[in-house]
């Protein structure tokens, strides 16, 4: 296959064009590794570490109680790994490698795109023919607005925002549940990367943060809002520039028919956005991005519109009972979260505390496990799958 990639602009959010960090789990990590592309964007490199890989993790109460933790750390010998990594970082590595097998076209946009004809309308007035065309334009997916403009994004019913302390804080992973409001932090080499969200009161934003007048007063209110929860909270958010701060309304994409279109087929959140905050955007794309690939290899003739249809509907139909893992696993972590109001809160803590943590050691285990399918066919087909380990030269320290 002759390859050409149309990258137009990123994605815009409130705050600006602060600096996003990404996250990649074992699914995406293993494929990464099975086609030579780890190591772009691994941890350690000269020059300092470009990611992490998160070890400890858990789950606490607003005081600091730790309410359910892995039994075994993360990324620690067949333990699931999860590599926080810049999203420039991410970006720049696969460009890296795709330089000398695509032909990269920066700055283009898709208009909108003929399905059967196989063709590609850019912004500029000009168009490409293609015997496939992969639609990974995101959750606002201008291709998939010209072929399904009945399908829409729809509300979380949170506001999430994210931000980059100045330095590393806790050298422990955490998510902390309060009434309606969560606040989450993992350590990168040398910063803290975190996120907050805010459940809807009534079907409208958290009153909180309603109305914001700009990232400076946006961090002011979160600083006010989060104040007394335990440490180092209140400090990562001192911590936490306004330039470094962006926020957007949680958005999720489902949709009740196949998406594949003719020549066209639809990956990552152009296909099926699921929550931000699970760290599992990017590397479900890279998994259907996979999963499309090793369709595409049964091709005999790319001439052939039902050849071509066929592997893009199978390849998307695969991932079916993975996205439905997902969004299950999310339901239950928003519910959990956003429990409201503070006496609920306290009773979900009460009742995770008094749980043993020898039974929620295995539950906390069987629920990323889960939502990981690490019995994917997929990585069955690149000759992976099961435990993932992460390679002894980029293993955590």
């Amino acid at each position: 296959w002759e390859v050409s990639l149309v990258e137009g602009p990123r994605g815009s959010h409130a705050g600006g064009q602060a600096p996003r960090v990404q996250g990649l789990w074992s699914n995406a990590l293993e494929g990464l590794d099975a086609i030579g592309l780890l190591r772009s964007i691994c941890p350690r490199r000269e020059g300092g570490r470009q990611g992490m890989y998160m070890q400890e993790a858990g789950y606490r109460s607003v005081q600091g109680h730790w309410l359910a933790e892995p039994r075994t750390p993360l990324s620690q010998g067949t333990a699931p790994a999860l590599l926080f990594v810049s999203e420039e970082d991410l970006l720049n590595g696969l460009r890296q490698h795709l330089q000398s097998v695509a032909e990269l076209m920066p700055g283009e946009s898709c208009v909108c795109v003929d399905a059967m004809e196989g063709r590609v309308h850019l912004d500029d007035g000009s168009s490409l023919r293609a015997d496939v065309i992969v639609a990974a334009d995101g959750i606002d997916s201008a291709v998939r607005r010209s072929l399904h403009p009945e399908v829409h994004p729809s509300l979380r019913g949170y506001t999430v925002f994210r931000g980059i302390a100045g330095q590393q804080l806790s050298p422990k992973s955490y998510q902390t549940w309060g009434p309606g409001m969560r606040f989450a932090s993992v350590p990168l080499e040398d910063s803290q990367s975190w996120f907050a969200t805010f459940a809807y009161h009534q079907g409208q934003p958290h009153p909180l943060i309603r109305d914001l007048q700009g990232p400076e007063d946006a961090l002011t209110r979160l600083r006010a809002a989060f104040d007394g929860w335990h440490d180092p909270i209140r400090e990562t958010l001192l911590q936490t520039d306004h330039a470094d701060l962006l926020w957007e309304e949680a958005r999720e994409l489902i949709s009740p028919n196949v998406l594949s279109h003719g020549r066209v087929a639809f990956i990552g959140d152009a296909a099926h956005a699921i929550d931000p905050i699970l760290a599992q955007g990017a590397g479900v794309a890279i998994e259907d991005a996979l999963r499309l690939a090793s369709q595409l290899d049964f091709v005999e003739n790319p001439q052939s519109e039902a050849m071509v249809h066929h592997a893009v509907q199978q390849a998307e139909a695969a991932a079916t009972t993975r996205i439905r893992t997902l969004r299950t696993m999310s339901n239950v972590s928003q519910f959990l979260g956003h429990l409201g109001p503070e006496l609920l809160a306290g009773l979900r803590n009460s009742v995770l505390g008094a749980v043993p943590a020898g039974l929620k050691g295995p539950c906390f285990d069987g629920m990323i496990r889960a939502s990981l399918s690490t019995d994917s066919p997929l990585l069955a087909a690149l000759g992976c799958g099961g435990a993932y380990e992460v390679p002894q030269n980029l293993r955590p320290p």
